[in-house]
């Protein structure tokens, strides 16, 4: 019988005019854990960011708030300090 082998794939994928794009100049790592289409073209995502630099991770978070593709930061939720959730 075959061995079943498992493979972890890590990717990184940037969508034109997403918050990937214009945030990809910053040295942190965003893990998308929930995403949840709405109505009328909008979805709902909480995304997990990870940080070694604390003041770089901030300065990401600060960025992030002011992309015209973000309607709106509904919640920023501290980890530790090289940890954030954000939900918009």
């Amino acid at each position: 019988m075959p061995r079943l082998r498992r493979y972890e794939l890590r990717i990184g994928i940037e969508h034109y005019g997403d918050w990937s794009q214009a945030t990809r100049d910053f040295r942190v790592v965003v893990k998308p854990i929930f995403y949840f289409p709405q109505s009328n073209n909008l979805m709902l995502e909480v995304l997990r960011v990870y940080g070694d630099d604390k003041n770089l991770l901030k300065d990401f978070i600060m960025r992030f708030k002011y992309l015209n593709n973000i309607y709106s930061v509904i919640g920023m939720y501290k980890v530790n300090d090289h940890e954030y959730e954000l939900v918009f």
